[in-house]
């Protein structure tokens, strides 16, 4: 239904640019692809087209209301002040990686700038928020079909890799959270229709136990304030019981079937091997070190990645580091968003993110449901890597600023809404930009290491084009490290050292480290070799391989001095077969 005053044209460029929106929501979290680095880049790739498609549609409209810029002018402020502190004034240490941490942010803000006043009518909002429920639904489905074994040709096993759903997120704990965002829209679908439709039963039919089987922890907690906030106070007592006896029918059904996944994860919870919650546990008290150092501004957007492995390793040589459960995990982010936000943009940031929040106007409703249940989700995981989760995080905002008849809300649009006609060239001008940035700088990087990778694996010649990659003018470090270690394989030593080096300008990984220390230790410059792995070990100090390259780097009367450290560091079976591999080497102290 067109507002008021519009314009054929206008009414005709508004029902299009909806109906875009609700294909985009159903769609692209469906995207994905085994030939790019990560499955997120996909998804990415394809929200960009479709953010220029919808800035098309804009710019034909003629004009836009400022009320999308307006609703979210702390996060806009957040990603200026991003560009003017840490690419400008205080270049942070690995710029690269906060253009592209920008760019998302600004992918985000600007596909609901465009979007935004479609929000102000009830009808679309309606849309919208069943194209998140069927988006989450389909979602759902692939995760159940790959669990059943039933299509591995889309989602093959592989050796080492242990979840039983990866699904088009390629993460089980992403897959999880992704659900839980379109739970609240079931929920109010299926208390307020009169009759209960089959779609809803459906999608719920998919969604909660596709849930379980996913064994996200954190999910399964951001359920609860999602469902409350979702069920209506009074009025539906009789539809909310039958609601809750399909949900625990469903979830019964789930726990019998795969008990496992389901009530082992549960159980495990609670285990002192848990290394899921002990893992998070290491992170966070790493990013807590780290924004110690850097309280006011932060390490700058995207930087947490070169940061934590130090970070972490100091963690770990703290006086009760010993605690930690630890890995050789390289962490692009600290399982907790609030806890990145602080230490990536410090005060300043966590501030501005605080203006936003207080912003929102606060009711029961799906909405506010799936908000919340982002919120709980992210204090757990990275959920904001993921652009399907941002994108429908900020939409739920926008459909409660944009929902009338609320005092902190926008008005409906177009009563006293600004209207502009330069905003639409503006906001084209941005899409396009942002998506051959994307382009240029993600996708195509990601899709060439790909293939190099995957010549590699195959063992088929691989360095050419992986210096087809080295050749763009966009690298990241893990495409010097990937071809620093074929370099490597390929006996090119000197080339190979050159790579890692040159990894180090954009990474900090203990890994790096323990290539330079065997590379020094094969040329046998012994000094360069203890100091590569005296590096690499504190960042990761269980690793069996550079304890064993260490103790041939040292002279065989300063041996037995790191004989107690390492067994400090190693599983007793690592420890034993170190021991055996130097040639029986007996600890100060005794065995």
């Amino acid at each position: 239904m067109p507002f008021e005053g519009q314009s054929p044209r206008e009414s005709l460029s508004d029902f299009c640019r909806g109906v875009h929106f609700c294909l985009v929501l159903v769609l692209y979290p469906l995207v994905f692809s085994f030939r790019l680095m990560s499955f997120l880049h996909a998804k990415e790739a394809l929200f960009a087209v479709g953010l220029c498609l919808a800035a098309i549609l804009i710019l034909w409209r003629g004009r836009l209301t400022t009320d999308g810029l307006r609703a979210f002018l702390p996060l806009w402020v957040l990603t200026i002040t991003g560009v003017v502190i840490h690419l400008l004034v205080r270049p942070c240490r690995v710029p690269e990686d906060a253009i592209i941490a920008l760019a998302r942010q600004a992918l985000v803000l600007t596909g609901v700038a465009l979007a935004f006043d479609l929000l102000a009518g009830t009808q679309w909002r309606k849309r919208m928020m069943l194209a998140i429920g069927i988006g989450t639904a389909l979602t759902a489905l692939f995760g159940l079909l790959q669990y059943a074994g039933l299509v591995s040709f889309m989602f093959p096993r592989f050796p080492g890799y242990h979840q039983p759903i990866y699904s088009v997120f390629g993460n089980q704990d992403l897959y999880g959270g992704f659900l839980v965002l379109g739970l609240p829209v079931w929920f109010d679908r299926f208390l307020r229709k009169k009759k209960t439709d089959g779609l809803t039963l459906l999608a719920l039919a998919l969604i909660v136990p596709g849930l379980l089987l996913s064994g996200c922890r954190s999910a399964w907690l951001a359920t609860i304030p999602a469902v409350m906030l979702a069920v209506p106070v009074q009025g539906h007592f009789p539809k909310t019981a039958r609601l809750g006896t399909l949900v625990l029918a469903l979830a019964i059904g789930t726990l019998v079937i795969a008990p496992a996944a389901t009530i082992g994860r549960i159980t495990h919870t609670f285990a002192s091997d848990d290394e899921g919650t002990r893992a998070r546990l290491w992170f966070w008290d790493g990013t807590v070190r780290m924004v110690r150092d850097q309280p006011f501004v932060g390490v700058g957007p995207g930087n947490y990645a070169y940061w934590s492995p130090s970070y972490l390793g100091e963690a770990l040589h703290a006086p009760d580091g010993d605690d930690h459960y630890h890995n050789e995990r390289m962490t692009d982010h600290p399982h907790s968003e609030p806890l990145r936000l602080f230490a990536e943009t410090g005060f300043l940031g966590f501030t501005l993110a605080l203006w936003m929040l207080w912003r929102i106007p606060r009711r029961r409703g799906p909405e506010w449901g799936g908000l919340v249940a982002l919120f709980v989700f992210s204090l757990f995981n990275g959920a904001l890597e993921s652009l399907p989760h941002a994108f429908i995080g900020v939409l739920y905002i926008g459909m409660l600023l944009a929902t009338p008849n609320s005092p902190k809300n926008l008005p409906e649009y177009p009563a006293t809404a600004v209207e502009s006609r330069l905003l639409p060239f503006g906001l084209t001008g941005l899409s396009f930009a942002l998506y051959a940035f994307h382009a240029w700088a993600v996708l195509l990087p990601s899709h060439w290491l790909r293939a190099a990778e995957d010549l590699n694996l195959a063992g088929k010649p691989a360095l050419s084009a992986y210096e087809r990659v080295l050749a763009h003018g966009w690298v990241s470090a893990a495409a010097h490290e990937k071809y620093a270690i074929a370099l490597a394989e390929a006996g090119r030593n000197p080339e190979a050292k050159q790579q890692f080096e040159a990894a180090l300008d954009g990474a900090d990984w203990g890994q790096l480290y323990l290539g330079l220390g065997s590379l020094a230790v094969e040329s046998g410059d012994l000094e360069a070799a203890r100091d590569w792995l005296h590096e690499c070990l504190w960042r990761w100090p269980s690793s069996p391989h550079a304890w064993q390259l260490l103790l041939q780097a040292t002279p065989p009367k300063e041996q037995g001095k790191l004989m107690p450290e390492a067994r400090r560091w190693l599983k007793p079976n690592e420890y034993d077969e170190l021991v055996r591999k130097v040639g029986g080497l007996i600890p100060e102290g005794g065995p």
